[in-house]
């Protein structure tokens, strides 16, 4: 077999939509596709690259693109591989290899610093990043079940604020006000928006307070079985606990399982306290300039290079 991993600009959108839902059974249509491969994902139009067997398309992938605050104060580009598919009779044959080479070396020539992917760590992906030269920024996948405790969920009033258009500001501003140590994507308004809240399926934000506190954000995307939280914030007044309350309140009142995705380690810690469905997975991520050491937080030693520290990173931010 003659294997070829070329990058395209015209996108040959019915043999791609072909692929995608062979690999994926009901993948999705054309507004998926847009959403995916051709729109801005907080940067920069993604890049597609298909693999060719002897003529015949074998498969395909995208390398999406973020920017970057790091934890040390520096700013960097990201190249991110992902939906990543190969045929069935094409499996097994170094298909996927051929795209971590091709979409490393195309993340390198444009001058971005930083590739990386979102895994679970249960797939053979995982083992051929890191045997990239990527390291494992653990992350959590899990699920809140719609069958929770209902006492501490009635000490909260939770809504849909009337403008979606104001509540989406309030959201952002308290993303940009929280101070996190931690490497991070950074948006304007205009892309976080376009980012996180139009997207194929339906979204919608919450909030939850109680006896008049501001206590926790959301931004949901509404699936006909479940919510996921694309977001999540404390209010003027709330604590990333009350955000995980109010995030299983949020399964009580809907009456939904409630999805979520998270790196940090801090949240991971909460989150694991609730019952419900976990999967391991990992931001596998490499720093391609090799970057100086961050800076170390008082009281610890030296630590390891930006790109395998601490990052914060929510399922929006995910393609």
């Amino acid at each position: 077999m003659s294997l070829q991993v070329k990058r395209v600009d015209e996108l040959p959108r019915r043999s791609m939509l072909e692929v995608l839902n062979a690999c994926f059974p009901g993948w999705g249509g054309q507004r998926e596709f847009a959403w995916i491969f051709e729109r801005p994902c907080g940067a920069q139009p993604a890049d597609v690259f298909l693999a060719l067997a002897d003529g015949e398309i074998a498969g395909l992938t995208a390398l999406s693109y973020r920017r970057v605050l790091m934890e040390d104060g520096r700013h960097a580009l990201m190249g991110i591989i992902g939906s990543s598919c190969t045929l069935p009779q094409f499996r097994g044959r170094g298909v996927f290899s051929a795209f971590v080479e091709a979409t490393m070396e195309r993340t390198a020539s444009i001058g971005a610093q930083l590739y990386g992917a979102f895994v679970l760590k249960s797939n053979a992906s995982f083992g051929r990043m890191m045997a990239s030269g990527c390291g494992d920024v653990p992350a959590l996948y899990g699920t809140c079940p719609r069958d929770q405790e209902r006492e501490a969920a009635e000490q909260l009033v939770l809504r849909q604020p009337a403008s979606r258009a104001a509540a989406l500001e309030r959201l952002f501003q308290a993303r940009e006000r929280e101070q996190i140590r931690a490497n991070r994507f950074v948006y304007s308004f205009d892309a976080w928006v376009n980012q996180m809240a139009v997207r194929p399926a339906p979204t919608e934000v919450y909030h939850a307070g109680k006896a008049g506190e501001d206590c926790a954000w959301f931004l949901v995307e509404r699936w006909p079985d479940k919510l996921r939280v694309l977001e999540m914030w404390p209010g003027d007044s709330g604590s990333w606990l009350e955000v995980i309350g109010a995030l299983n309140a949020l399964a009580v009142s809907e009456g939904k399982d409630v999805e979520w995705y998270v790196t940090d380690a801090y949240l991971q810690q909460l989150l694991r306290r609730w019952p419900g469905p976990r999967l391991e997975g990992s931001l596998v991520v490499t720093d391609l300039d090799r970057g100086a050491l961050v800076r170390p937080r008082e009281g610890e030693g030296e630590r390891v290079a930006g790109a395998s520290g601490s990052w914060f990173l929510q399922s929006g931010d995910r393609v």
